[in-house]
């Protein structure tokens, strides 16, 4: 009487399975210590954690925090903001916290924050008046997509979330670009890269920069170093007045942020800053008509409209604003918002 040998499994197999195991002991393990991290969005993460100690430490109540790229990091003054919108009653200074090579995903994820901070403590006084985003902020973080600032945020919400800025006047390449970006990002999230190491260590923040962001009341603005200015040229062609479309994202945001604030009183106001050397002048519509109400856009990059500020003696380099630059855009800018006020009579009791 014979027996049957049974058969041992193919080497192919055997690499399946090992390659199975290991991927999904890899995903427990990585599930596990993405729970126990606890916010990723503060965890150290350079630039961006000096403006989080900035929004920690500011009362609120009144009037404006500002959000966006270097453009608002370096250009919008809260004390010029301020000081021309006395005449609505706004004593409480407003706020800067853009930060340098922000987009949209990044600017998402700290008014998301500055709206659970105001809703959460209620000894962190009362939400502003108006929350300020930058229009023409790109989606992604330029260049750190391999750090901690696009690591700790790009969560499945974020990669989502810069999809919806790709549209039919949006390229392939360019959406696929943005794309592969975020789903990178994506991966090393959920991967924990650098996220437990940080969680543990837990760096200090940069202390020498913070202080450059809040001597003298700045309240984050970065004031660049004239000894690093560039000096600007004229454009050699005058420039065409081009209108401008919005992504179904500039949409979804503010839906997003009105749902996180859950203040009917907060105003939401989209903005655009200026670059120097124009090849066109963006045209967008006074607002937009979004489910919370109407967001104007407030427009500085018009050189045919506010010629003054487009100087050469206003400007550090062709994308930055300097000081006096940015205390007179930022008055400009809230010349438009008492402007767009008076015309459409928002609440004055908002803000507290």
């Amino acid at each position: 009487m014979t027996t049957s040998t049974p058969s041992l499994p193919s080497r192919r197999e055997s690499y399946s399975l090992s390659l199975l195991v290991f991927a999904l002991g890899f995903v427990i393990v990585a599930t596990v210590i993405h729970l126990l991290i606890p916010n990723p969005l503060r965890l150290y993460a350079e630039l961006r954690s000096e403006k989080i100690e900035l929004m920690d430490g500011w009362k609120g109540g009144g009037n404006a925090a500002a959000f966006g790229s270097s453009h608002v990091n370096d250009g919008f003054d809260p004390r010029g903001f301020d000081d021309e919108l006395s005449a609505m009653q706004r004593s409480t200074p407003s706020i800067n916290l853009g930060i340098e090579g922000a987009g949209q995903s990044e600017q998402r994820a700290m008014a998301l924050e500055f709206l659970r901070r105001f809703s959460s403590d209620p000894s962190a006084g009362h939400e502003p008046c108006f929350l300020m985003l930058e229009l023409s902020a790109g989606v992604n973080i330029t260049g750190h997509l391999v750090h901690p600032r696009a690591i700790n945020i790009y969560d499945w919400a974020t990669t989502k979330f810069v999809g919806d800025f790709s549209g039919s006047e949006t390229s392939r390449m360019r959406t696929l670009g943005r794309d592969a970006y975020a789903m990178t990002a994506m991966a090393m999230h959920y991967s924990n890269v650098g996220m437990l190491s940080n969680a543990i260590l837990r760096p200090s923040i940069n202390q020498k920069l913070y202080a450059e962001e809040t001597a003298y009341g700045r309240s984050g603005l970065h004031e660049l170093s004239p000894d690093t200015a560039v000096p600007v040229k004229p454009a050699e062609t005058k420039p065409m007045i081009v209108k401008q479309s919005l992504s179904y994202g500039n949409y979804r945001l503010i839906e997003e942020l009105s749902a996180a604030s859950g203040n009917p009183r907060l105003h939401f106001v989209y903005f655009v800053m200026p670059t120097y050397n124009l090849k066109i002048i963006p045209d967008y519509p006074a607002a937009i008509q979004t489910s919370v109400g109407l967001v104007p856009i407030l427009n500085l990059a018009r050189p045919d409209l506010y010629p003054q500020l487009f100087m050469p003696k206003y400007w550090h380099d062709s994308g930055h604003l300097n000081a006096d630059g940015a205390a007179l855009g930022s008055r400009l800018l809230a010349d438009q918002l008492k402007t767009w006020n008076a015309a459409n009579h928002w609440d004055q009791n908002c803000g507290g």
